[in-house]
């Protein structure tokens, strides 16, 4: 089923007709629809950390749909509906499918409007909803309009939920991703770290205390604002900090891999490439441990690991490496790929450096005729140019 159908399944009025899937295959259909929303959730919880945002906004519509089922022909309350409207209005816009995003927004606080009558009921779904709308206007842009609809949201949270809710903890993330875009690091920062005081503190009530993989990426993005704002030092601490706490859950190995290669990348740009080079040997083992070395991302941690080597001067070992990427890359994305031919360059440029002259002629002009068929590579291109010309003159 296409995502237009599969969305019209969960989005209409439940008829007579008999119940139709909208993702069969995402779980047991013999089960109860209680439990076929619980092994949803968990499903989410797995895509969601493997950033599958596609296999999410289906799940996400499949639960809607057992909502609608139990509402219209169970009589269940309407507070989960008009939650599932709203999560999957969020999964939307994590997508970047905006349009129906605000679909399910409106639909969300439509049905709130006119379904729910205790005003408490309403005030609690309306804090979920300007969440969900404030993210929404964030992403598609609307700044100033995020700020105000979040900031409401924020203030009619702490009425409802109290200070040390969770939701207060996304909408103060949510705060800090806006000041961030402003460039106003030192409040994004306040935002961050309210956020996470907030997430910290809702872990350490359901001991044994583990982070979870929220309160992980706060400190990632906390890392990454003290970057943009030109402290180095500062990132490479809360950086650091978070790959330890990643390294010590050992639940979540696509961020670990991501952590750590930010982190690499820093030390280099603090004059550490032993460091860095340390910290992208770790994330080769994590990726090589979780991923395989045929996955993209695993070849893309081994590319920089030989990019390392040789800024410590170890060409032998980046030879390695660089002739190991250049055997996957092939097998992943083809022999006339720019990632062939980029890494293609680099072997060619080290074997210029170490008086190889044939096998840098080689593979410099292999990575030439693939360079040479894409007219954004100009640059490149007479860059090659000028290395076949050293070689040229050194052949005469």
């Amino acid at each position: 089923m296409t995502q237009k159908s599969a969305v019209t399944v969960a989005a209409g009025p439940i008829s007579g007709k008999p119940f139709e899937s909208c993702a069969a295959e995402l779980v047991d259909e013999a089960l109860h629809p209680l439990a076929q929303l619980e092994a949803l959730d968990e499903k989410v919880k797995d895509l969601e950390a493997l950033n599958d945002l596609d296999a999410v906004i289906e799940c996400k519509i499949k639960a809607l749909a057992l909502h609608r089922l139990l509402v219209y022909l169970h009589d269940f309350p309407i507070h989960p509906l008009i939650r599932a409207e709203i999560a999957l209005a969020e999964a939307y816009v994590a997508g970047g499918f905006f349009k129906q995003a605000q679909e399910h927004i409106t639909r969300a606080r439509e049905v709130t409007q006119t379904g729910v009558y205790d005003d408490a009921q309403c005030q609690r779904l309306q804090v979920d909803i300007s969440i969900a709308d404030g993210y929404f206007h964030l992403e598609v842009g609307q700044v100033d309009l995020a700020d105000e609809t979040l900031t409401e949201a924020g203030r009619l949270s702490r009425e409802v939920y109290g200070e040390l809710d969770l939701r207060n903890a996304r909408i103060h993330e949510l705060l800090g991703n806006l000041a961030q875009r402003r460039k106003q690091y030192s409040k994004a920062l306040d935002f961050l770290s309210t956020a996470w005081e907030t997430c910290d503190h809702a872990e350490k009530q359901t001991p044994p205390q583990i982070s979870s993989e929220r309160t992980i990426k706060l400190w990632v993005q906390m890392a990454e604002v003290h970057h943009l704002a030109g402290e180095l030092e500062e990132a490479i601490s809360v950086q650091s900090t978070a790959v330890k706490k990643l390294e010590s859950v050992n639940s979540f190995p696509i961020l670990l891999v991501e952590t750590q290669m930010r982190l690499s990348q820093w030390l280099d740009e603090a004059k550490n490439p032993h460091d860095a080079l340390e910290t992208m040997q770790s994330a080769e083992k994590t990726v090589m441990e979780n991923l395989g070395q045929e996955d993209s991302k695993a070849v893309e941690v081994k590319r920089e690991v030989a990019l390392l080597h040789l800024k410590i001067g170890d060409q032998d070992t980046a030879l390695k490496y660089l002739n190991d990427v250049h055997y996957l890359e092939r097998k992943l994305y083809g022999s006339q790929s720019t990632h062939v031919a980029r890494t293609l360059k680099a072997l060619g440029t080290v074997h210029l450096s170490r008086k190889n002259y044939n096998d840098a002629e080689q593979c410099l002009q292999q990575a030439l005729q693939i360079f040479e068929s894409d007219p954004a590579c100009g640059q490149v291109v007479r860059d090659i140019h000028m290395k076949l010309n050293q070689i040229a003159m050194h052949n005469r």
